[in-house]
């Protein structure tokens, strides 16, 4: 069962040096009309009275997506199998998980303000694709710390353990091992619709696998962040890149030292793994750049690369640019200008 998540250490993601109201990508989508079904399974679950028949009403409801958070969240096999409202049961009853729960209703409460974002996030979605795929039902759960973001065919996942915040007791209780302290900072709730948007764009809108050189990598991850400009327009560029604000004001204030380091390295054009991981992958830092650079400075200049690009090309709608493959990511490349 192919299904696209976002798990929390992996996601992603300057400013437009513009104000908003010149910013061609806040339009007007007040007439757009999104249908979508919130549905809190943490909830439902953690009150049930009959999880067997609460487990069966699940199954039915939502098919696949409450399939993989039985199978791939809570480990418990499928939800069809014998014995299934026992292992439940046991998880409802798990007094951390019980802690989990309480914190989850503490710090979201009824959902409002994240089901609002979500809904303008998606009306922007569909007012560059019409005919795109919008998900039918959005399930708000707890992972056990397996993933923040699933998307599969027409339903979108999410744990919101994953986005407690780093005060939180229960983030505070994780195992740094597992979970070091970079992530838990990350862990909040301010980058939940971020990741929804991508998980959701990119298993149903981007076809193209991720190249394996190091410009197709630049090129890739900046159109998935123009993507984010574009449905979350009004989002904070440090929110969409998963930065704090300090860290994106060091890639800022560095970006030609960072492109600097990248030509005179020629890395350009590698396909070496590991370089690529350095500067795409989540981490503390980027390894090679000088102390104090975030992880994935690349994923940075190749945001930059594709919104100087569609600075010049104004015309051009986020279709289109997604549109553009691998072997014409050059005419992209062409465009970035470090000094900006």
């Amino acid at each position: 069962m192919r299904f696209h998540p976002t798990i929390i250490i992996s996601t992603i993601f300057f400013s437009l040096f513009i104000s908003c109201n010149q910013n061609k990508l806040d339009v007007d989508v007040s007439g757009i009309n999104v249908e979508i079904n919130y549905f809190n399974l943490n909830k439902e679950l953690f009150e049930s009275k009959d999880l067997k028949a609460t487990n069966k009403e699940m199954y039915d409801r939502f098919g696949d997506i409450y399939e993989i958070y039985i199978s791939n969240c809570l480990k418990m096999g499928s939800a069809t199998q014998m014995g299934v409202e026992d292992r439940l049961k046991a998880f409802v009853t798990n007094a951390d998980m019980k802690m989990v729960a309480a914190d989850i209703e503490k710090v979201f409460g009824d959902l409002s303000e994240v089901k609002t974002k979500i809904n303008e996030a998606f009306k922007h979605l569909k007012y560059y694709y019409d005919d795109g795929r919008m998900p039918k039902n959005i399930l708000f759960y707890n992972s056990t710390f397996e993933y923040g973001v699933i998307s599969y065919k027409e339903n979108i996942g999410i744990g919101l353990e994953m986005y407690l915040g780093p005060n939180s007791d229960v983030i505070k209780r994780l195992p740094p091992i597992e979970f070091p302290e970079y992530q838990k900072e990350k862990m909040t709730a301010e980058y939940m619709v971020v990741d929804v948007m991508r998980s959701w764009f990119e298993h149903h809108y981007m076809d193209e696998e991720v190249p394996e050189d190091f410009m197709g990598n630049l090129i890739h991850y900046g159109k998935i962040m123009y993507m984010l400009d574009a449905l979350i327009p009004n989002e904070k560029d440090f929110i969409k890149i998963r930065y704090s604000r300090d860290q994106l004001e060091w890639v800022e204030s560095n970006e030609n030292n960072i492109w600097k380091v990248i030509v005179e390295s020629e890395i350009l054009f590698t396909t070496d793994v590991k370089v690529i991981r350095n500067y795409f992958g989540d981490g503390p830092f980027t390894p090679g750049l000088p102390s104090g650079a975030p992880p994935r400075a690349g994923m940075y200049i190749g945001w930059k690369m594709v919104r100087d690009f569609m600075e010049e090309n104004p015309e051009m709608k986020l279709p289109e640019l997604m549109a553009i493959k691998p072997g014409e990511y050059r005419k992209i490349y062409r465009s970035y200008n470090p000094e900006n």
